[in-house]
C-alpha cells in the first residue's frame, strides 16, 4: 500500500530590517530624531527591527518602542585633530566621516546574523560610510540634507556676529570664518562626491523632496518627505490673541547654524521693522542649546525661550510661525509643524523649499527683511489672509505631510527592495 505523504507545516522565518544610525532617536527632540524615529516606524510596519547606534552614548533603550531591539556599541570617541586633520588632507572624504572612531560598533557588525535581515536600512551617509563594506544584502540610505548644498548654503552668508559683538570679536569671527569657509569649499566637493558613490552602492535613496531628487543627481532617489504627527487639538488662530502684542514664533533646534543665523536675523532686522508698526510686537525663541543664541534677549521683544518639555502652549500663545532661513537643505520639520498647527506661516524661499506650498495660498514668502516684515505684519493684521493661510496649510498638510502615510511609504520601498533581491537570488 502506497504511503499518502502530506506537506509538513514549517514556520516561516520572520525576517527583521537592521537600522544603522549614529544617534538614539528616542525621545524624538529635534528634527534628525524625529525623522529617524519615523523612519524606524515605516520598518516597523513590516515586522521587528534591529537598531545599531554606531555611537552609544545616550543610549535610551527604555523609550524604544515595542518591536525594537537595540543593540549595544560602546561610545564613539571623536579622534584628535592631529590625527584626522592628516588623514583628512589624504582622504577623499569629508572632515566629518573622518573625525570619528567607529571602530567598536564596526567590530559589533560580523557578529550579527545576518539571515534574519532582508533589509539594512542607513540614517545618513555618515553610517554608510562607517559599514556599508560589512553589510550583507539590499538596503535604503536617508538623505534627510544634501550636505554639499547645505555648506554652500552656510558659507555664502558669510560670517554672523551677536548683537553684542564688538570690533575685536567680530575681527576674530571673520578670521575665523574665512579659515573655515576654505576647508568648507574642498568638502563641499567632497560631500557632492561621496554622496552619489553612497547612492551607486544601495537600492533607494530616500530624499525630502521633488527637488532634492533632481539636484542629489541620483537615478534611484525617491521623495519621502518630513511629516508630523499631532498631539493635541490645535488652538483657533483665526484671529490674534492681542492685536497690540502680536507674537512671532521661531521654533528650531539652535545648535544647526542655519537656525541661528536665521533668528539673529529676524530679530536684528526685522522684528525692528514690524515694532515701528506694533512697537509691542513681540519674537520668541523656542529650542534647544538657545545658549547660541542667548544674547538675542537683550533686544527689545525678544524673548529666548530654550529647550522646553512640551511645546503645545508656545504654539497656542503664538499668532505668526516664522520661518527665516537663509541656508540650508532637506525640508524643514518646523513649516509642517505650524501647518498641522493652523497657524499662518511667513518663510523665505529655503524655508519653504520642497514643501507642496504656494505664496500667498499657503503661506506668505519674502527674501529680504524690509519684505519679511511686511509679510509679517500682514499676517499679523489681516483676518481674511490669516483664515485663508490656515485653511489651505491645514488642508495640505492633511493630504500630504502626515507621519503614517510617510511611514507606509517606507515600509512599501523596503519591500520592494527586499522583494527584488529575493527575486534576483532565485533566478
Amino acid at each position: 500500500m502506497r504511503t499518502r505523504r502530506y506537506p509538513v507545516a514549517v514556520p516561516l522565518r520572520t525576517t527583521a530590517s537592521l537600522c544603522i544610525a549614529e544617534a538614539y532617536p528616542w525621545p524624538s527632540v529635534d528634527g534628525y530624531r524625529l525623522r529617524l524615529a519615523n523612519m524606524i516606524g515605516g520598518l516597523l510596519e513590516r515586522g521587528p527591527v534591529d537598531f545599531l547606534c554606531l555611537d552609544g552614548s545616550g543610549r535610551a533603550r527604555d523609550v524604544a518602542p515595542d518591536g525594537v531591539s537595540v543593540i549595544d556599541a560602546p561610545e564613539s570617541p571623536e579622534h584628535p585633530m592631529r590625527t584626522w586633520m592628516p588623514a583628512w588632507v589624504r582622504s577623499p572624504d569629508p572632515r566629518r566621516l573622518v573625525r570619528r572612531d567607529f571602530s567598536a560598533a564596526r567590530r559589533v557588525l560580523p557578529t550579527l546574523d545576518w539571515d534574519r535581515y532582508d533589509v539594512t536600512f542607513f540614517s545618513h551617509v555618515d553610517s554608510w560610510y562607517q559599514t556599508h563594506d560589512l553589510v550583507r544584502g539590499p538596503s535604503l540610505l536617508d538623505f534627510d540634507n544634501l550636505e554639499d548644498l547645505l555648506m554652500a548654503g552656510i558659507r555664502r552668508n558669510g560670517p554672523e556676529f551677536a548683537p553684542d559683538d564688538g570690533a575685536l570679536a567680530r575681527s576674530k569671527e571673520a578670521a575665523r570664518w574665512a579659515i573655515a569657509s576654505g576647508f568648507d569649499v574642498v568638502d563641499e566637493r567632497r560631500w557632492a562626491r561621496i554622496q552619489r558613490r553612497a547612492a551607486s552602492f544601495v537600492d533607494r535613496v530616500f530624499v525630502c523632496s521633488e527637488i532634492d531628487i533632481e539636484r542629489s543627481g541620483c537615478p534611484n532617489a525617491v521623495e519621502v518627505p518630513n511629516g508630523y504627527e499631532l498631539a493635541w487639538t490645535p488652538g483657533d488662530h483665526t484671529d490674534v490673541l492681542d492685536r497690540r502684542r502680536p507674537v512671532f514664533v521661531f521654533v528650531g533646534l539652535m545648535g544647526y547654524q542655519p537656525n541661528i543665523d536665521a533668528a539673529r536675523w529676524f530679530a536684528s532686522e526685522i522684528l525692528p521693522e514690524i515694532r515701528r508698526r506694533i512697537p509691542e510686537a513681540e519674537f520668541r525663541i523656542v529650542g534647544r542649546h538657545a545658549e547660541s543664541v542667548q544674547s538675542l534677549g537683550s533686544l527689545p521683544g525678544v524673548t529666548v525661550v530654550g529647550a522646553v518639555d512640551f511645546l503645545q502652549p508656545f504654539l497656542a500663545g503664538a499668532d505668526v510661525a516664522v520661518v527665516p532661513l537663509r541656508s540650508g537643505a532637506g525640508t524643514r520639520l518646523k513649516v509642517v509643524e505650524a501647518m498641522a498647527n493652523r497657524l499662518p506661516i511667513v518663510t523665505t524661499s529655503i524655508g519653504c523649499e520642497g514643501i507642496d506650498v504656494t505664496d500667498g495660498e499657503h503661506v506668505l514668502v519674502a527674501d529680504d527683511a524690509a519684505s519679511f516684515a511686511a509679510r509679517c505684519l500682514e499676517a499679523a493684521t489681516e483676518q481674511r489672509v490669516r483664515a485663508g493661510l490656515i485653511e489651505s496649510a491645514a488642508k495640505r498638510f492633511d493630504d500630504r505631510y502626515q507621519w503614517m502615510s510617510i511611514r507606509s511609504t517606507v515600509a512599501r520601498l523596503a519591500d520592494e527592495a527586499a522583494g527584488q533581491a529575493l527575486r534576483s537570488s532565485s533566478r
